[in-house]
């Protein structure tokens, strides 16, 4: 039997242990997937979003723990839904540039931050 056969047949006997496991640990480090996902975005070329962090030169320089500290800081847990923030757009993700908002606040701060670009006047085609 190869490694990768292995492999398989070991987690299809173990699934449901697995899948325990992996929702104990959300609910007891509920930060988690806010500091995967900016981590992702930061340093994982193939994902979406990696133009706009990574593919800028922003990094991502926060540990499990510093990620932590942030949602008890911030009160995360009483958010209805909450999402992490950097405080200055260009900046890295570091403890004293991030914060926890809601997400829906976190949206409308990348809309009011973009500058407004003037729309050239158009020529009026029907003369």
């Amino acid at each position: 039997m190869s490694d990768k056969e292995y492999k398989r047949k070991h987690y299809q006997e173990n699934k449901d242990k697995y899948k325990t496991s992996y929702k104990e640990f959300i609910k007891r480090n509920p930060w988690y997937h806010s500091f995967r996902d900016a981590r992702r975005r930061c340093e994982d070329p193939r994902t979406q979003n990696y133009s706009s962090y990574g593919g800028r030169g922003i990094k991502f320089l926060l540990t499990h723990l510093e990620c932590a500290a942030l949602w008890e800081r911030d009160k995360a847990y009483t958010m209805e839904c909450p999402s992490i923030d950097r405080i200055d757009h260009d900046g890295h993700h570091e403890v004293t540039n991030c914060r926890f908002i809601e997400f829906y606040e976190n949206i409308n701060r990348r809309w009011q931050d973009r500058e407004v670009v003037a729309v050239p006047e158009t020529q009026d085609w029907e003369e």
